[in-house]
C-alpha cells in the first residue's frame, strides 16, 4: 500500500518550498506584483488545457471491460473521478479571462512558456496509470496546500485576491484531493516506494519552477 503521508515525509523539503513559495507568499499578503499574477494566469490556463488532455489520457488506460464482462466497481469509479476532474479544469479555463478582467488584468492566448511545458511533457510521459494517479494527487495535493498557505496569510479577509484564494481552498477541492485522490494512491498496491517519491518529488519541483518563473516574467 502506498501511504501519502509518507510521501509527503520524504519529500518534506521540497514540500514545503513548493507549497509556501514567495510567490504564494506575496500573493496571501497582498504584495504580488500584477504582472506576476497575470504571467501566472495565462500559464495557468495553458497548463489547465494540457492537464485536461492528460486526465482523458488516464481515462483511456482504466482497464473497463478489457478482461470480464462486469464491469469492475473500482474501474468504474475512476472513471467518474477523472470525468469530474475534466469537467472542472475545463470551467476553470473558461474561468481564467474573466478573473483576469475582474482583476483588471490581461487575458493573453500565450505560448507554454518554459516551466509549463516541461511540466506537462512530464505528466505526458506518465504511461503507467498507478504512476499517473500519485502525480496527479501530488499536484493538486500541492496546489491545495499552497494556496491554503497564501490563504492563511490574508489576515484581514479585504484583499482583492480573496475570490482566487477561495476559489481554490474551497471545501469541494478539498474533499477532491484529501477524500477522492488519496483513496485512490493508497489503494496501490506495490513495495516499489522509491518511484513514487521520485515523482512526488519531481511534481514538488515542477511546480517551484512554474511559481518561480511567474515571478520572473513579469
Amino acid at each position: 500500500m502506498v501511504s501519502t503521508q509518507t510521501l509527503i515525509e520524504n519529500n518534506k523539503d521540497l514540500y514545503i518550498q513548493a507549497t509556501q513559495h514567495p510567490f504564494l507568499a506575496q500573493l496571501g499578503k497582498a504584495q504580488i506584483d500584477p504582472k506576476a499574477l497575470q504571467s501566472f494566469l495565462n500559464q495557468d490556463r495553458v497548463f489547465a488545457l494540457g492537464y485536461c488532455k492528460w486526465l482523458a489520457m488516464i481515462a483511456a488506460r482504466i482497464p473497463l471491460l478489457e478482461q470480464s464482462s462486469k464491469p469492475n466497481t473500482h474501474d468504474v469509479d475512476s472513471l467518474h473521478l477523472m470525468s469530474f476532474a475534466i469537467s472542472n479544469g475545463l470551467r476553470e479555463v473558461n474561468m481564467f479571462p474573466n478573473t483576469l478582467a475582474s482583476l483588471n488584468l490581461e487575458y493573453r492566448a500565450v505560448e507554454a512558456n518554459a516551466a509549463c511545458f516541461d511540466y506537462v511533457q512530464y505528466l505526458y510521459q506518465l504511461d503507467n496509470n498507478d504512476d499517473a494517479i500519485v502525480a496527479l494527487w501530488a499536484l493538486e495535493k500541492v496546489y491545495l496546500d499552497g494556496w491554503g498557505y497564501a490563504k492563511s496569510l490574508d489576515t484581514s479577509r479585504s484583499s482583492p485576491y480573496s475570490e482566487l484564494l477561495d476559489n481554490w481552498t474551497c471545501e469541494q477541492f478539498v474533499h477532491f484531493v484529501d477524500t477522492d485522490l488519496k483513496a485512490q494512491v493508497e489503494r496501490i498496491q506495490s513495495t516499489d516506494t522509491r518511484r513514487f517519491d521520485d515523482i512526488f518529488a519531481s511534481i514538488c519541483r515542477l511546480e517551484i519552477a512554474f511559481w518561480e518563473q511567474s515571478l520572473l516574467l513579469q
